[in-house]
């Protein structure tokens, strides 16, 4: 794609539907193919990003596989997940706990009973009692 707007009229000025067989989409250096079918008029993928600015393109290919044109209409929705709940982060999160163990270990971390030992107690002004 040479990432110009298209200025003319493609197909001789006769409308006529692209011959679209698959979608590609390239996010943060990620790259994504899906088939499509005649009747699909939106295609949707999911995209792990970080943070940040991040490149994006959409191409619409032939059965070939070659570049028809960009597609002209990106949509991105940011979507934030507890990955802790995900059966296919269960690996990871055990990793992670068992670092995280290792690392309170190593430091004297004792959890909830160490956060509580350092913050600060709040002060309690006494009242003066009256005497008669």
């Amino acid at each position: 794609m040479s990432g110009r707007a298209i200025d003319g009229t493609l197909y001789g000025g006769k409308p006529r539907a692209l011959p679209v067989s698959q979608v590609e989409i390239k996010v943060a250096g990620q790259v994504q193919t899906a088939d499509v079918s005649n009747a699909e008029t939106v295609k949707v993928f999911t995209l792990a990003v970080a943070a940040g600015p991040a490149d994006i393109e959409a191409t619409l290919l032939d059965k070939a596989g070659r570049a028809l044109c960009s597609a002209y209409y990106v949509s991105v929705r940011k979507e934030l997940r507890n990955l802790a709940t995900m059966p296919e982060q269960a690996d990871r999160l055990a990793q992670f706990r068992t670092e995280l163990d290792a690392w309170m270990k190593s430091n004297g971390d004792e959890g909830l009973q160490t956060e509580n030992a350092r913050r600060p107690q709040p002060v309690r002004k006494k009242k003066a009692a009256a005497g008669i």
